[in-house]
C-alpha cells in the first residue's frame, strides 16, 4: 500500500528521513472538523515529545495556516499541526474534546517523498 503522502518538519519538531502517512479517517477536534487521523511511519519515538518511552505510530493533523486543508489540498506543501492524544478508541469516534488532545509538533505534509526534506532536531537554550 502506498502512503497518502509524507511528513517531516522544517521546524526543528522531527528528525530523520520524511515519515510515510496513511488516512485512516476525518475527525473533529475541539471547534476544527478538518482534520485528520493518520498512521505513520516510521513511529514518532515519545520520550522526543516529553512522553513516557513509547512509540507513537497515530497522529492527528490539522493546517496551521488559514485557507490550507489537510482535507482537499489545493497546493504542497502543507504547514500542519501534529496532534497527540491518548485515546484508545480513536478510530470510532468521530470528534474529540480540546482537552484530549496536545500539539507536539509543527510539520508540513508533501505529496513526493522527494520534495520533503529530512527533518533535524534542534536544541534551544545552553
Amino acid at each position: 500500500m502506498l502512503p497518502d503522502f509524507y511528513i517531516s518538519s522544517s521546524e526543528g519538531h522531527m528528525e530523520g528521513d520524511a515519515r510515510s502517512c496513511f488516512v485512516v479517517k476525518q475527525i473533529n477536534c475541539g471547534n476544527r472538523d478538518d482534520c485528520l487521523v493518520i498512521r505513520i511511519t516510521p513511529t514518532l519515538r515519545g520520550e522526543q515529545y516529553g512522553m513516557d518511552a513509547f512509540d507513537i505510530n497515530q497522529v492527528i493533523l490539522a493546517a496551521r495556516l488559514k485557507g490550507d486543508s489537510v482535507l482537499s489540498p489545493s497546493k504542497w506543501p502543507i504547514p500542519v499541526y501534529v496532534l497527540y492524544t491518548n485515546v484508545k478508541n480513536l478510530e470510532e469516534r468521530d470528534s474529540i474534546g480540546v482537552d484530549e488532545y496536545k500539539v507536539i509538533a509543527w510539520a508540513e505534509i508533501y505529496i513526493d517523498k522527494e520534495q520533503a526534506p529530512p527533518s533535524q532536531r534542534y536544541t534551544f537554550g545552553g
